[in-house]
């Protein structure tokens, strides 16, 4: 769908005419007309404003290929990322699960709360160690993509 096109729709599912968006963007009704025809192209900080008042991205707005908010790059991305980080959560979880109940079995089978507190803390420690190391790992990521930008 065309930038002009979102436009219209967008305008549209709001209940507002060209003169009153042209008003809350600050610009004349034939800047929205001209748009809207595909005869002119709004400025970066117009579509900056367009996006805000509609509650969409940029991106959405200028890719032609994007049929919804959540067909843009970015949106694929930042799904991408909550999917692979809710499965190393889950996994994480269940690891440390079956952690404690090893650690409570060991103390059951030795008799000895001190020996299960101690595994206890092992599993801590390790689950600390594990989350500062996979922090540092993202934190040197990131900062190689920020070098690569």
């Amino acid at each position: 769908m065309k930038l002009q096109d979102k436009l219209i729709q967008l305008r549209k599912k709001k209940g507002l005419s060209q003169l009153e968006l042209a008003e809350a963007l600050k610009v004349s009704r034939q800047a929205i007309s001209k748009w809207e025809l595909g005869t002119a192209i709004p400025t970066l900080e117009n579509l900056a404003s367009i996006s805000r008042l509609f509650g969409v991205s940029v991106d959405y707005l200028v890719d032609d290929e994007a049929e919804s908010d959540f067909d843009t790059p970015a949106a694929k991305a930042a799904e991408n990322y909550y999917k692979t980080n809710y499965k190393r959560t889950v996994i994480s979880v269940i690891v440390t699960a079956v952690a404690v109940i090893f650690a409570i079995i060991i103390g059951i089978i030795n008799h000895s709360v001190f020996t299960s507190l101690l595994f206890l803390l092992l599993i801590g420690t390790a689950i600390v160690i594990y989350l500062v190391i996979h922090w540092l790992y993202r934190n040197a990521a990131y900062k190689d993509e920020e070098k690569r930008r």
